[in-house]
């Protein structure tokens, strides 16, 4: 192909510019086609639909600075001194860009995340919806939002990020986290009818979750060095100077934390009530039964000289 352009006399480097331009167009063209075709295509999985749009995208651009590279090969063999100083430059003044493709090049060959992954970066948390040469854009979770909902914001982050933060990935090989509700049951409870109470509660609720789990388990098991988990739900208990205090793990998908933790008070409030008093939530309550005693300025008072006011303390009781 080298040889072809060179024979043509009209190969002047504004042509070739020119052939590039148009070549770009046609394949911008060419990508704009295949996502009409692909909106319409039987294909309904939108992670399906985005990564065969990322990948053909991918090649076109491999595929254009190919032929960018055999097109100039002769400007580049005759300024290759020149284009290497040049090439220094552009380097270190693109230091950041550079990284981030390196970023991508990352993302892509180890899979550190896919679009679709719930990850935490940094202090940052939210939905992979994009993942792009240069940046990787989140739709937010948390911040001003209580627990692990949107908060409307897409946030754009250069891929060179993951070089430089911890990157925490909530739905990789194992879609699934430990989370924990704690429950303060007031002292003179039965605590043994508490236990069963949420043991009742938690099992049916996270149980079809376990079958599932343990699938995922062994696709982990095989990535790295680590031992089987039990994925059983458990209700341990501390006694501490409040109250009694219950808490309950239990194995949830990353996306239904909230949702699980709702049902599981709804049912554990409405338990508590039909126990007839035999088991209470505790609250922190001060009564006060006596007042330290006080010397008061007689100058200023009608009261006798040296005399004392009792006046009740204050004791904290639970």
């Amino acid at each position: 192909m080298e040889s072809l352009l060179e024979s043509i006399p009209y190969s002047t480097p504004l042509l070739k510019i020119t052939a590039l331009i148009v070549l770009a167009v046609i394949i911008k063209l060419l990508l704009k086609i295949l996502k009409l075709f692909l909106q319409h295509s039987t294909i309904k999985q939108n992670k399906i639909l985005y990564h065969i749009q990322d990948i053909t995208a991918l090649v076109c651009g491999v595929f254009f600075l190919i032929i960018t590279a055999i097109v100039f090969a002769t400007e580049i063999k005759e300024f290759a001194i020149p284009f290497s100083v040049i090439g220094a430059g552009i380097a270190f003044s693109l230091q950041e860009v550079i990284a981030s493709i390196a970023g991508r090049i990352i993302i892509v060959t180890t899979g550190l995340f896919q679009v679709g992954d719930r990850i935490q970066v940094g202090e940052i948390q939210g939905d992979v919806i994009s993942i792009g040469f240069m940046r990787t854009s989140l739709m937010e979770i948390g911040n001003w939002v209580k627990a692990d909902q949107h908060s409307g914001r897409i946030i754009h982050l250069t891929n060179a990020i993951i070089l430089k933060e911890s990157v925490v990935n909530y739905s990789g090989a194992f879609p699934f986290v430990w989370d924990e509700i704690v429950v303060p049951v007031r002292y003179g409870s039965d605590q043994h009818a508490a236990r069963q109470i949420l043991l009742n509660i938690v099992e049916p609720i996270v149980s079809p979750f376990k079958t599932m789990a343990n699938e995922k388990w062994l696709d982990v098991k095989d990535r790295y060095m680590i031992d089987t988990s039990n994925f059983d739900p458990a209700v341990t208990l501390i006694a501490n100077d409040n109250w009694l205090e219950f808490t309950a793990r239990y194995l949830v998908p990353h996306t239904a934390r909230r949702n699980i933790k709702d049902k599981l008070f709804q049912n554990i409030v409405d338990a508590f009530s039909q126990t007839d008093g035999k088991v209470e939530f505790a609250s922190m309550t001060i009564e006060i039964t006596n007042f330290p005693k006080l010397a008061v300025d007689v100058s200023q008072s009608n009261m006798a000289p040296g005399e004392i006011i009792d006046e009740p303390a204050v004791n904290k009781d639970d």
